[in-house]
């Protein structure tokens, strides 16, 4: 298995949802947060790295979470920025000698077989995602010569999507329609984990 990091975003304002999203819990009892470091760090992912605002550093530190060895907390102190700063606050907690996964926190779904198929995939690309039904989604892998040049750029409120648009993707078709999940409300939590809310 090639080398790899991680960085989980988690500094959104959460202001859909009316609490940090990370806190939001699967069946069993495991929060969004615990599940993808778990499984960033059962497919191997040397370091991992989570990026909180600081309403959400609070949040955690009040919490019973528990999480691998190898992580780290990260705040963002501009979390009404754009992703791109929370990316470049979790990229330079990194020492960038691998590829470095992006997730957000919204989606608690880490599907072991996607990763692998990005890493074996990401070779001659800047950056590499996973596609489902010709719809993006997520995680990003991106390789350790880009994570270099974001961390490098100077203009830090800038939008992820569109610096990414710079650089040559490769959109990997996988078979698992979670990398498309994305829990911004109570809705859309309730149609994603229903089991939640039959209790």
């Amino acid at each position: 298995m090639k080398k790899s990091s991680a960085i989980i975003l988690a500094a959104g304002l959460s202001s859909r949802m009316g609490m940090p999203k990370f806190l939001l819990e699967l069946p069993g009892g495991k929060t969004f947060l615990e599940n993808v470091v778990e499984r960033f760090a059962e497919f191997g992912c040397t370091e991992i790295v989570v990026v909180l605002n600081r309403e959400g550093l609070s949040a955690f530190n009040s919490s019973k979470i528990n999480l691998s060895e190898n992580s780290k907390i990260v705040e963002n102190p501009h979390p009404e920025w754009d992703r791109f700063y929370s990316l470049q606050c979790g990229l330079k907690a990194l020492s960038l000698e691998y590829p470095v996964f992006l997730h957000n926190v919204d989606n608690p779904f880490i599907n072991l077989e996607v990763l692998e198929k990005l890493i074996s995939n990401l070779h001659g690309y800047d950056f590499a995602k996973p596609v489902f039904q010709n719809k993006g989604g997520h995680p990003v892998l991106i390789s350790a010569k880009l994570a270099k040049e974001i961390v490098s750029e100077k203009h830090e409120n800038k939008r992820l999507n569109e610096f990414l648009g710079r650089y040559l993707v490769n959109k990997v078709e996988v078979n698992d329609g979670r990398v498309r999940v994305n829990v911004n409300t109570i809705v859309d939590y309730s149609r994603v984990i229903p089991s939640q809310f039959s209790k």
